[in-house]
């Protein structure tokens, strides 16, 4: 199973170095769904990583971008 998540590429591996190896499944985004999909994950005790593009998690909702939702973190 560890080498079920290494990146492939005509039986060779990739050395770009823009990829790496993730032993795990990848989260993209830190809002709502992502955070809930990674506490599921942390209680099987699966690694995980979570990519976001802002610099704090749930983003849309700190920089209140929905005037009328309070997210209390």
């Amino acid at each position: 199973m560890e080498n079920m998540f290494r990146l492939m590429d005509h039986d060779q591996e990739l050395t770009n170095s823009r990829c790496i190896w993730v032993n795990g499944p990848v989260i993209v985004g830190a809002g709502p769904s992502g955070l809930a999909t990674a506490a599921c994950l942390r209680e099987q005790n699966v690694p995980f990583v979570v990519l976001e593009r802002a610099d704090c998690i749930a983003s849309l909702w700190q920089k209140r971008t929905y005037d009328r939702l309070k997210l209390h973190l």
